[in-house]
């Protein structure tokens, strides 16, 4: 009996090694899984969760011997065809109902080409550039959605004007982020001092992150609640022209290097402790579900979508971008009312009670199966 389209497989693709894309790309699969749904995912050998991957209880998974750096990209990217064939020899007899990109790669729309016949949703993360980012690469991963039969948003707000640019645009929440939770070999990397009001920077250091701007901020904190406070700047990146903004600073705590899965958890478990993410300009950030599934209120700025994630003076306090004033105001309104937090972990909680990866996937699942025919099935 000939298999329908509705009885397919859906291939997630998926070339990034580590990060926010990569916790998507996990926490969409097992849902969709957990939907009844058949997956393969296509993902590096080399993926930083792969214990996750391999747990989750799929018939297979695709591994491939992917890129790490320039070299191994472009030595690689020539030699494709060996890992095309790779990929169909895997996925022979295979009957493809759908591919879901969860972020694009430079990979993308190579595996995508093994499907020509098959409809492709891919998530599109930043609808505009970020400031500073090299809008050369930004424009080669924004061309591959022209490829796409439907580009899903994380963010409402971001519809209208990416329905201008692409056929079908449509909107998918993103759930909680608990891989965290289930990381094995879990260490603590930082102690939070219980007695002072513990303010945390996390993720990769960018120009657009706005740590100029929390320095500011925080050395006002600093001078009108001595010895009440902490800075901690967790994350990867190039600190150097920050320099002279720390050296102001007497209660500051850096971990400058690429923080690893098993070490998340013990960043964001502290006592009163706030996330603060000062940014420039940004689409959403997974910095602040990670934040919310362990109870930690953020402040943000109120760009891009994020307006959308902290409900302001509920989950967190959302502020003017490039405002160190008004920062330092909404960092002081934790010292000043430290019972606050409880509150808004009560926020945080309805607030998570609303989301969830499983709605996520039934809505994935409803748009693949609102265009998916008989016919539309393919095989690399």
């Amino acid at each position: 009996m000939k298999k329908t389209g509705q009885e397919g497989v859906i291939i997630i693709n998926y070339i990034g090694r580590r990060g926010g894309g990569t916790l998507d790309a996990y926490e969409m699969a097992k849902a969709l899984v957990h939907a009844g749904q058949n997956v393969i995912p296509i993902i590096p050998g080399t993926i930083e969760n792969r214990k996750l991957w391999e747990g989750i209880g799929f018939q297979r998974i695709v591994f491939l011997d992917s890129y790490t750096g320039v070299v191994s990209f472009v030595l690689r990217s020539i030699f494709f065809f060996s890992t095309a064939r790779d990929i169909r020899q895997a996925l022979q007899g295979v009957q493809v109902k759908a591919v879901y990109v969860p972020m694009v790669g430079f990979w993308t729309k190579k595996i995508n080409s093994l499907f020509p016949e098959t409809k492709k949703i891919m998530a599109c993360h930043d609808p505009f550039p970020h400031s500073g980012k090299d809008r050369m690469i930004y424009s080669i991963c924004s061309h591959m959605f022209d490829t796409a039969d439907i580009v899903v948003v994380h963010a409402k707000r971001f519809v209208p004007y990416l329905q201008r640019k692409y056929k079908e645009v449509r909107y998918l929440p993103l759930g909680k982020h608990q891989m965290y939770r289930y990381v094995e070999g879990k260490k603590q990397i930082v102690s939070y001092e219980p007695d002072k009001i513990n303010y945390l920077f996390f993720g990769r250091i960018d120009k657009y992150k706005g740590i100029d701007i929390l320095l500011q901020a925080y050395h006002t904190v600093e001078k009108k609640y001595p010895r009440r406070t902490a800075l901690y700047i967790i994350g990867n990146g190039d600190l150097t022209k920050y320099q002279r903004g720390l050296k102001k600073l007497e209660s500051v705590h850096v971990i400058n290097r690429w923080i690893r899965d098993e070490e998340v958890e013990g960043v964001f478990s502290g006592e009163n402790l706030v996330v603060v993410c000062p940014y420039k300009d940004a689409t959403q950030s997974g910095v602040i579900l990670v934040s919310y599934d362990y109870g930690v209120p953020v402040i943000a700025t109120d760009t891009g979508a994020l307006g959308e994630q902290v409900l302001d003076g509920k989950t967190g306090f959302l502020i003017q971008k490039n405002n160190p004033r008004a920062l330092a105001k909404a960092m002081g309104k934790f010292i000043d009312a430290p019972k606050m937090m409880e509150q808004m972990r009560k926020h945080i909680g309805a607030y998570l009670s609303e989301i969830s990866w499983d709605k996520s996937a039934k809505m994935l699942v409803s748009m693949i199966n609102g265009f998916i025919m008989p016919e539309s099935t393919g095989r690399p």
